[in-house]
């Protein structure tokens, strides 16, 4: 999904135009030092040196690696030392373009998986394959040449950020191929072999549709449109493949066909790449330059759509969704289904949804119309709607629905589905929903995957008591999700006989039974719950920490809070930063002494000393742990749910830290204790979460408690992300709160 914020990739740093220029540095090991340049090595897959247009031309790239080494998309660790691709160097550049150029000119920013992935090359091998089509569309026949820009890295976490300024730049030796016209035959017979892979029911559908992208033919057009919703297994491919077809307006021509195909399938993404193409097609004036400075760069931050092209954008969205409305009566039922789920999908871009905007009847019409078929949906889209989409198809029409399913779940559903099922049902049906879910609880074999789903909110529920435990004495292998309903919903009148049971073997419990139980524990025997995780936490090994965090987010006594602000000063940094983190959560006042006195300690040691601490955090990188500490108790200082962070303490703050990172991070919140707090809510009622200034709250409680430790006379803005009109209730009921504490809201 594109988005319009800076983006963070899989929470590390942000992707940025990589400087050019040489500079020194390191060579990683598995390339000789003496002539580092020598050992990166450009060749071709099999020694081809002629491909027709369209043809999959695949590179494969080493960094003194052996020549029979494997080839390999990405390295088996991503702390190993190698090269960071910078630019694929090809000439003639006249007749090529980039097939991604337009596309990314429609958004602002890029969060998820990349459009195309970058190579990292480890140093020693093994070889790292490429297929430079995602890079060039090669519209004329001829000879090319191609080499390869990269820095050195000392790991592939350094290769996804910026460039380091240490960092060596090398070429590689160059390469020579031809590119032919593809004759009708060849097209034929490819286009064949990419739909026999689509079809295949072992194997990779994802090498089918990528064929289909790259082959750049009328015939392998009608075939993206006809599979584009195919539960999204190739959504990318397709949409890439389709901004990179020659003829736009071709594409967009059998893409609205499809729309009113009675057989064609439709998704949110198919109507979302049918608008950006189509505004373009009216709208040519919105296309970037044809320049060639980015062509061959790694880096995509390329364009960024205009005002003007975003509203065409939404023009066209809100276009196309009204026609496949209309279209919705023609629809096979299996196309109509998942046409259904389109609609209530879309769209992308944050202008008001049909379903806050459109006319009541009408969106009750259609929710009627989803429940009708939401069976004949692939159980993956019927998953995505139960889970992400449910505020939106929610009715008492799905009552049956949910019931059926729950008596019938389909092949193929998992605990997770039939929790998602029953919770959903909860919502709608409270009394029938609460009986399902007893029923399942009391199973031999529950069907429940809590790691999602938390079902009930009692804290505890007797008539579980003798089902639970005697689920438990049976040892019938399901124990993680009994102990976990145990921790959540048993009395402590069982507590004994669950103590014979798992106590003797916490530690050998899986993650989430072993903090269940703890959980338990400390409810039902705080001196002896504390003590019991006080031995895990001695453990070398296992998953103490995750343990501590979740005891703590649930049943944090004085003796668990004693035990996490003994892990503050634990000698290694990454356990400290834990228990910083937890406190800073969930710890009460008593605490703040505590992390006060691990940052002086913390700026005791490092003060003076930024040169050695990394402009980031982690594991990969040099002293990255240390940066992480620093963090974490900065956040809990300046962030804290137990204490107020006033001018005094940001200002003692600003004194204490030390890496860039971590006096940017003050300065951050500094910034925002500064400013005209704003109060911003968002979630269902029965899950409520927001924030105040620079504080996170994960429910009205809790910010509450954080709200009435501002200063009296304090004025704040309110937020609201959801209907409106249940917002109103929300504000109400704080403006009431913040009155009685001689503060307003507006």
């Amino acid at each position: 999904m594109w988005i319009w914020t800076v983006a963070l990739i899989c929470g590390l740093a942000p992707i940025g135009v990589r400087s050019l220029a040489i500079a020194a540095g390191e060579v990683p090991a598995g390339a000789s030092p003496e002539n580092p340049a020598r050992d990166f090595v450009l060749r071709l897959k099999d020694g081809q040196t002629r491909f027709r247009q369209g043809e999959i031309i695949t590179v494969e790239l080493g960094y003194g690696a052996d020549p029979q080494a494997p080839v390999k998309g990405f390295p088996d660790h991503p702390d190993q030392p190698g090269l960071a691709v910078d630019r694929f160097l090809l000439s003639p550049r006249s007749g090529v373009m980039d097939p991604l150029r337009d596309f990314l000119a429609t958004v602002g920013a890029w969060a998820g998986r990349a459009p195309r992935r970058v190579p990292f090359v480890k140093a020693g091998g093994p070889w790292t394959a490429a297929d430079i089509n995602e890079w060039f569309r090669f519209d004329n026949p001829g000879r090319y040449t191609l080499s390869v820009l990269a820095h050195t890295v000392r790991s592939r976490f350094e290769a996804l950020g910026n460039r380091p300024a240490t960092a060596k730049t090398l070429t590689s030796n160059s390469v020579d191929f031809e590119i032919v016209p593809a004759d009708p035959a060849w097209q034929a017979a490819t286009l064949n072999k990419a739909l026999g892979r689509l079809d295949a029911e072992f194997g990779a559908p994802d090498q089918g549709c990528r064929i289909l992208r790259f082959l750049a033919t009328p015939q392998a057009v009608e075939k993206m449109v006809e599979h584009y919703a195919d539960q999204g297994v190739c959504e990318s491919e397709y949409r890439y493949g389709l901004f990179a077809y020659p003829d736009r307006e071709y594409a967009v021509r059998r893409m609205e066909d499809g729309i009113l195909d009675p057989s064609t399938a439709v998704s949110a993404g198919y109507l979302d790449t049918l608008a950006r193409l189509s505004a373009y097609v009216d709208h040519a004036e919105f296309l970037p330059s044809k320049d060639e400075e980015h062509l061959g760069t790694t880096d995509w931050g390329i364009g960024g759509s205009t005002v003007a092209l975003a509203e065409s954008i939404r023009a066209e969205q809100n276009r196309y969704v009204r026609e496949l409305l209309g279209a919705l009566g023609d629809k096979l039922v299996k196309p109509r289904a998942l046409c259904l789920k389109a609609i209530f999908d879309s769209p992308f871009l944050g202008q008001p949804t049909l379903l806050e905007s459109g006319d009541p009847a009408t969106i009750a019409q259609l929710r009627r119309q989803i429940a009708a078929l939401f069976t004949e949906l692939p159980i993956f889209e019927q998953s995505m709607l139960l889970f992400t989409r449910w505020g939106n198809i929610a009715s008492p029409a799905m009552i049956p629905v949910l019931k059926q399913i729950y008596e019938n779940p389909p092949e193929g559903s998992n605990e997770q589905f039939i929790a998602c099922v029953l919770d959903d049902l909860y919502r709608l049906d409270p009394a029938e929903g609460r009986a399902l879910i007893l029923t399942e609880m009391k199973r031999l074999r529950p069907r429940l995957d809590l790691r999602f789903v938390r079902l009930l909110p009692d804290k505890e529920i007797p008539e579980l008591d003798d089902p639970l435990l005697r689920n438990l004495q049976a040892g019938n292998g399901d124990e993680d999700t009994i102990l976990q309903l145990i921790g959540r919903y048993a009395t402590p009148s069982i507590f004994p006989q669950v103590m014979a049971i798992a106590g003797p073997r916490v530690e050998r419990l899986p993650c989430q039974a072993q903090a269940a139980f703890l959980i338990y524990a400390a409810r039902s025997d705080p001196l002896q719950g504390a003590a019991m995780l006080d031995r895990l936490l001695k453990q070398p090994k296992g998953c103490a920490l995750m343990t501590l965090s979740e005891v703590a987010s649930r049943q944090m006594t004085p003796e668990i809070e004693r035990l996490v602000i003994e892990r503050l000063n634990d000698s290694d940094p990454q356990t400290a930063a834990g228990a910083a983190g937890i406190l800073g959560r969930y710890g009460s006042a008593e605490a703040e002494p505590s992390l006060w006195d691990r940052l002086e300690k913390w700026h005791a040691d490092w003060a003076g000393r930024a040169s050695e601490l990394p402009d980031g955090s982690g594991i990969a990188l040099r002293n990255g742990l240390e940066t992480a500490l620093e963090s974490a108790l900065i956040d809990a200082l300046g962030a804290g749910q137990a204490w107020f962070a006033g001018p005094d303490d940001l200002a003692r703050l600003a004194g204490l830290c030390v890496s860039s990172g971590g006096c940017r991070r003050v300065q951050e919140i500094t910034a925002q204790a500064a400013a005209t707090p704003n109060v911003n809510v968002y979630g269902s009622p029965d899950g409520r979460r927001g924030s105040v200034a620079q504080y996170q709250v994960d429910s009205i409680g809790s910010l509450k408690r954080k709200l009435a430790q501002f200063p009296e006379g304090t004025q704040f803005t309110w937020l609201f992300s959801g209907d409106q009109r249940d917002g109103a209730s929300v504000l109400a009921d704080l403006r009431a709160f913040l009155k009685s504490h001689g503060m307003t809201i507006r």
